[in-house]
């Protein structure tokens, strides 16, 4: 996304530039047998030193070629980098925000649906259980997948999990009465955790 923004810089200032400079012709050409003339526009290319005409002139018509130049100057060049990196720091700030605040609803959702399986399994048995899940190796011995029944529906899971009982039973089984920490990691860095005991839910 950065090396974006920096290409699209570079794009404008050459589009600027060469647009900037561009000089152009008028050529008023006197039409022999007449009093009308007829207005023919010439473009130059600066780099190449070449002539291009929309309408040909014939060499041999007199002609009058009327100059004007469309440039910019250095201050309207600078005013404009200036506000084209104002520009693409808000962009990526407010994109970089809006990934963070996905990510953390991605979290949040992932704990949540873990809880509704903890406590049915309380519910039933007495208590919450322990284990992790590695996205990676959702199967491994340990995990939640085994010792919960609980496992991600999407196969492009990208979040960890960390069950741990704030006080110890039979493992994998927490004491009776005990809430559970579980912590969500997501593969990108953010994370975020919960403490459930029942009917209440406190951040770690």
């Amino acid at each position: 996304m950065e090396k974006s923004a920096i290409g699209a810089l570079f794009l404008c200032l050459f589009f600027i530039v060469t647009v900037g400079n561009a000089d152009y012709y008028f050529v008023t050409q006197e039409i022999p047998g007449g009093n009308s003339s007829q207005r023919r526009l010439l473009e130059l290319d600066v780099g190449n030193g070449l002539m291009n005409t929309v309408n040909s002139v014939n060499s041999g018509d007199s002609s009058k070629v009327h100059r004007f130049e469309s440039g910019y100057t250095l201050v309207e060049l600078l005013i404009t980098i200036a506000v084209i990196g104002v520009l693409s720091s808000i962009s990526w700030s407010v994109y970089q925000g809006y990934v963070s605040s996905s990510r953390e609803s991605a979290l949040l959702q992932t704990l949540q649906s873990v809880k509704l399986v903890q406590e049915d399994r309380r519910l039933r048995l007495g208590e919450y259980v322990e284990g992790a899940h590695d996205p990676t190796n959702p199967s491994v011995s340990g995990g939640l997948a085994s010792a919960l029944g609980w496992n991600p529906s999407d196969p492009n899971f990208e979040i960890s999990l960390i069950a741990e009982c704030q006080v110890d039973g039979v493992a994998p089984e927490c004491a009776r009465g005990s809430g559970v920490r579980m912590t969500a990691t997501h593969t990108q860095g953010e994370s975020m955790c919960r403490i459930y005991n029942r009917t209440t839910t406190s951040e770690c």
